[in-house]
């Protein structure tokens, strides 16, 4: 069994998730249609509030951006949806982000 240190810096914290990539590949075209879920975390007192914000900030900043890759050409990024919850049992909120984007492979 393989152990991973995962570095901790406390919260709120900005983690990636799943991370999904479906080929789409046409006769000229070697495409890839990826899903990437970002977590926004929280456990301030406000942590819903807290999370809500920064969820809408990540949101903000990459629908519909034009970012530049190194190894693929970027076609499209846009955000799928966002959602915030609040656990009480950890006491922590939990933001997602899922982005979609569409990568035609070099």
């Amino acid at each position: 069994m393989t152990m991973f240190k995962v570095a901790w810096w406390g919260y709120p914290n900005i983690t990636f998730g799943q991370v999904i990539g479906l080929p789409d590949d046409s006769e000229c075209l070697d495409g890839l249609d990826a899903t990437v879920q970002i977590d926004i975390w929280s456990d301030a007192s406000d942590g819903k509030l807290e999370a809500m914000n920064i969820t809408d900030a990540v949101h903000r900043s990459l629908d519909e951006s034009e970012l530049e890759i190194t190894n693929n050409a970027l076609v499209g990024l846009d955000v799928e949806f966002t959602q915030v919850d609040f656990n009480p049992s950890t006491g922590k909120s939990h933001g997602v982000v899922r982005v979609g984007a569409y990568l035609e492979r070099n």
